[in-house]
């Protein structure tokens, strides 16, 4: 499963396959929800999906999917002006 396009997910006896479109949309939606005056750095992101959707992503993965969507990193996302 090297190659496979998926993202293991734990919490089950069985191990479970998150596609990578479906784990871009998570970071699409973690992106938007966040504060704008404090967004989240890619370790933090990968951190909310380990703790509230049980998938287990690198780091580099959060940048390269986030990238790829032409979302910028924490500093470019950063709204000085807005609370939300």
């Amino acid at each position: 499963s090297f190659f496979s396009g998926e993202v293991t997910r734990h919490g089950s006896s069985v191990e479970e396959a998150a596609s990578r479109h479906g784990v871009q949309q998570l970071v699409r939606t973690i992106i938007d929800r966040e504060n704008k005056r404090r967004p989240l750095s890619d370790e933090a992101i990968r951190g909310l999906l380990a703790k509230d959707y049980q998938l287990d992503v690198a780091r580099r993965t959060v940048t390269k999917y986030r990238e790829k969507m032409g979302l910028g990193s924490s500093r470019q996302r950063k709204n000085y002006g807005s609370s939300t």
